[in-house]
């Protein structure tokens, strides 16, 4: 895999120690691990701001950061929150692709496969979405006479693997 780094800072979003391999990949250390569940990402000029909740010793403690919108953010997090850090401009969001490997005793543990890059996130309607009787489907989907259609959104993920 070539390595993707250009001089910039990397973050990881992740309760999770980083596998070597993931490092490997990278060809550079990660700038800084954040463990806490993150929240409110916005950005003003060239820095992205958040907020950082860690749970210590019974208490909830929140904690304020800054990093420069030329980042590479890595997130083991939901697509709307992988969306959250593309709409705050940080120019490079990747996810860590896991595989599930069976051990010697038949637990299913995940492994770290790859890193793979998010370019954007869309909201889609589905055709399914609505509530119509099971018919059979002959490639059109119009609504009945007189009936109101339910629109559900689900995400879908335009990305590619680095």
């Amino acid at each position: 895999m070539p390595h993707i780094i250009r001089q910039m800072n990397i973050y990881l979003f992740s309760y999770h120690v980083p596998d070597r391999i993931m490092i490997q990949d990278l060809g550079a250390p990660i700038t800084t691990q954040f463990k806490g569940e993150i929240s409110d990402i916005y950005s003003k000029g060239n820095l992205i701001f958040f907020i950082e909740t860690l749970f210590m010793g019974g208490q909830k403690i929140k904690a304020n950061h800054t990093i420069p919108t030329e980042s590479i953010v890595i997130v083991e997090a939901p697509p709307i929150l992988q969306g959250d850090w593309l709409a705050a401009g940080a120019s490079t969001v990747l996810v860590p692709q896991m595989k599930p490997e069976t051990t010697a005793w038949g637990a299913v543990v995940l492994n770290y496969c790859r890193l793979i890059q998010i370019h954007q996130i869309e909201v889609i309607t589905s055709p399914w979405s609505s509530n119509t009787d099971t018919e059979a489907f002959n490639g059109k989907i119009l609504p009945k006479p007189g009936m109101r259609t339910k629109q559900n959104s689900s995400l879908s993920l335009a990305s590619k693997s680095v």
